[in-house]
């Protein structure tokens, strides 16, 4: 049931993503769309095998990028004589909140911005090692189908 609600990628200008949503009656599953469609699709979308290329290409480059920041991630952190790692940190989760992602990616977002600002280094690290955890998983879900 978690595979079938992950988000769906689409291209469309309009839409990028689509959230299937699901409701368990009796032990059939039933679905409830949240909104109405107002206006017919003007085309439907197949994704090509370029697009996936692409997309497991950024994929591969965003989960390189999160292993080169928790590799750089000392044990401990002064929160008062590290000011300049903090704030690097600090524009980290916020560019990582601006994107969002799915719902266990801004989770886990918002963890590492409350670790960071309760000055709580291990929160802050485990919550990194999660998320780039969720992004292998991403990644390897999608390009290997």
């Amino acid at each position: 049931m978690k595979m079938a609600t992950r988000q769906i990628y689409i291209g469309s200008p309009q839409q990028k993503t689509q959230d299937p949503q699901y409701e368990l009656v009796k032990g059939a599953a039933v679905q409830q769309p949240q909104t109405e469609v107002t206006q017919a699709p003007q085309q439907a979308h197949e994704e090509t095998s370029s697009e996936k290329e692409e997309q497991c290409k950024a994929l591969s480059e965003f989960e390189a990028a999160l292993v080169s920041v928790k590799d750089s991630m000392p044990a401990r952190l002064d929160f008062r004589r590290q000011q300049a790692d903090v704030k690097s940190y600090q524009d980290f989760v916020a560019a990582l909140l601006q994107e969002g992602g799915d719902q266990q990616m801004v989770k886990l977002a918002k963890t590492m911005d409350q670790g960071l600002k309760g000055r709580n280094w291990p929160r802050f690290r485990s919550a990194v090692w999660a998320y780039h955890n969720r992004v292998a998983k991403i990644h390897k879900d999608y390009c290997t189908q």
